[in-house]
């Protein structure tokens, strides 16, 4: 659930998949994965311990972090 109600149209979904994730692990951590996965996968310089993250979360929760990103190319 939101914790507000005034989030733009544009990113109501990021949102969604985002609390979703955040509901089991703590937001700071889960928004700071976000950034590694996200710089990630646009760099090819960028080292993140890929296996920390496979041990931290659910197979649908890095499917999640996938449609995050997807979502924030929108």
């Amino acid at each position: 659930m939101p914790k507000t109600r005034d989030i733009p149209l544009e990113l109501r979904e990021f949102n969604k998949i985002f609390e979703r994730i955040s509901y089991r692990h703590d937001s700071y951590m889960v928004f700071d994965d976000y950034l590694d996965m996200y710089i990630n996968y646009w760099s090819y310089n960028h080292k993140i311990n890929l296996e920390m993250i496979k041990q931290k979360y659910s197979l649908e929760e890095r499917h999640d972090f996938l449609r995050l990103i997807m979502e924030s190319q929108l």
